[in-house]
């Protein structure tokens, strides 16, 4: 069981350093004891459960059966997997952006570098709707929030990846050669990954 929240954490944003913001009145905000406790639950809990269905669909992915006949309830059975995760991940989205609205984007010192990696991963899974990963690349690029680069760029990345057409120019100057290079080298381990599963389909296929 991962602890749910530290007491610097609760710390930091029960005192307003990390929500603080109103970006509309300018005025300060603070946060019961409550409050930040349930965040951090949810997002351990929701975090999990995306996790935990996103396993087990790439493993149910890896087990073809033997005999062919058995083949269709495999395929059924791996989009009844992977519907699950849809629906965990535009749950997620919803619930992200709820808090987002309610207490403005974490700054990453708010959260912490577990909660942190949680909360951008729940948002790099948020593919069904681009525009909203676009608004939190914008919050993740915001020197003030003090997100390390590394995140903006995976978000970037997978936006890239993803929907490439959502990206602004502005945002597609942002990309150096080095995250360039970092991007064919993906494709390449995907294509090589693609090619290793039919492979070993293949195998089980002949056997």
């Amino acid at each position: 069981m991962h602890q749910l929240f530290n007491l610097s954490q609760l710390f930091i944003i029960f005192l307003g350093v990390a929500w603080c913001c109103d970006s509309c009145s300018g005025q300060e905000k603070t946060y019961s004891a409550r409050e930040v406790k349930r965040f951090f639950y949810q997002l351990e809990k929701r975090f999990d459960k995306e996790q935990d269905a996103r396993i087990l669909l790439i493993k149910h992915q890896f087990k073809l059966p033997k005999d062919p006949k058995k083949h269709g309830r495999h395929r059924e059975r791996e989009n009844e997997l992977a519907k699950k995760v849809i629906e965990l991940d535009k749950s997620n989205i919803e619930w992200l952006k709820e808090t987002i609205e309610k207490y403005s984007f974490p700054s990453f010192s708010s959260l912490g570098g577990d909660a942190a990696k949680k909360f951008s991963t729940m948002i790099i899974h948020a593919d069904q709707d681009p525009e909203f990963q676009k608004s939190c690349l914008e919050k993740i690029c915001d020197e003030n929030l003090e997100w390390p680069d590394s995140y903006s760029n995976l978000l970037r990345l997978r936006i890239l990846t993803v929907s490439p057409e959502s990206l602004s120019p502005e945002e597609l100057k942002r990309m150096s050669e080095e995250q360039a290079e970092q991007i064919a080298r993906m494709k390449k381990e995907l294509q090589i990954q693609s090619n290793q599963l039919k492979q070993r389909q293949q195998s089980n296929n002949q056997k």
